[in-house]
C-alpha cells in the first residue's frame, strides 16, 4: 500500500513540475500573494458591503487564469529549450501586478499615502484599467 501511495505522490509531483516548473521562491511568493489577496479582497468586499459570491468566483477565476499563464510560460520555455527565463519573467510580472492589486484593495480599507494613490490612479489611466469596484457596480 505504501508503494502505491509513493507512486501516486511521485506522479503528482512530476505532473506539478511539468506544468509549473520546479517549486522555488518566486512561485511560492506568488501563491502567498494570491492567498493574502483573497483575504484582503474578501475583507474589502465585506467592509464596503459589496460582498457577493460572483465577485469571489471572479477573483478566483482570474487567479486560476494567471496560473494557467505560468503553465504556458513553462511549456514555452520547454519547447524552445533555450535557457531563457520565460517562467521567471512571467512570475515576476504576476507578482508585481498582484502587489499593485493588493495595494488598491488596502487603499479602500485603510489610508494609503497620497503619492502612492496618485501613482496608482495614473497607472490605471495609462492602462485603461477598470477598478474592481466599477466592475461590481455594473452588475
Amino acid at each position: 500500500m505504501l508503494g502505491f501511495i509513493n507512486g501516486i505522490h511521485g506522479f503528482l509531483k512530476s505532473l506539478f513540475i511539468f506544468f509549473f516548473g520546479k517549486p522555488d521562491l518566486l512561485f511560492f511568493s506568488y501563491l502567498a500573494l494570491i492567498f493574502i489577496g483573497f483575504i484582503v479582497y474578501t475583507v474589502k468586499s465585506i467592509y464596503l458591503k459589496t460582498f457577493t459570491g460572483k465577485g469571489v468566483l471572479r477573483y478566483l477565476g482570474r487567479k486560476l487564469l494567471s496560473l494557467i499563464l505560468v503553465c504556458l510560460a513553462v511549456i514555452l520555455q520547454q519547447i524552445i529549450s533555450v535557457e531563457m527565463a520565460f517562467r521567471e519573467l512571467t512570475l515576476m510580472f504576476l507578482i508585481i501586478n498582484q502587489s499593485l492589486e493588493l495595494l488598491r484593495y488596502v487603499d479602500k480599507i485603510v489610508p494609503v499615502p497620497k503619492k502612492i494613490t496618485d501613482a496608482l490612479k495614473k497607472l490605471q489611466q495609462d492602462n485603461g484599467d477598470n477598478d474592481d469596484t466599477n466592475r461590481e457596480a455594473e452588475e
